[in-house]
């Protein structure tokens, strides 16, 4: 018997209990990693756009994305590709200085990490 894959909500609540273990164990949970990325409002709505899907509620399209077994992840990997690019374009910055800065810095404080759990404060 197939286990029954799990919903974006379920998932995300996974992902702030810092399961990700348990995720990578998802038939869906790749996905899920992909389509987190591009949850933000302005960016999921763009997606939407570019793909042709109906703006519905963020969580309910994504939800419905994660399930559609024919909407391939190439396509949300590409679109996060090009939003990247964009982005990259708009600060005036190239990927390979980002990577020169981060290699320059000696150590980095994140100061109110707690319990390992970076996410939450970001």
């Amino acid at each position: 018997m197939e286990k029954k894959m799990k919903s974006y909500e379920e998932l995300e609540k996974m992902f702030d209990e810092n399961k990700f273990r348990d995720i990578d164990k998802e038939k869906n949970g790749e996905k899920f990693y992909y389509l987190r990325t591009i949850s933000r409002l302005e960016i999921a709505k763009n997606f939407f756009d570019n793909n042709k899907l109906k703006n519905l509620d963020v969580t309910l399209q994504l939800n419905k994305l994660l399930k559609d077994n024919k909407f391939e992840l190439k396509k949300i990997e590409n679109f996060i590709i090009k939003e990247y690019e964009q982005q990259l374009e708009k600060r005036g910055i190239t990927t390979k200085e980002i990577l020169k800065e981060l290699n320059e810095m000696k150590e980095f404080n994140w100061g109110g990490l707690y319990n390992n759990n970076l996410e939450k404060k970001l």
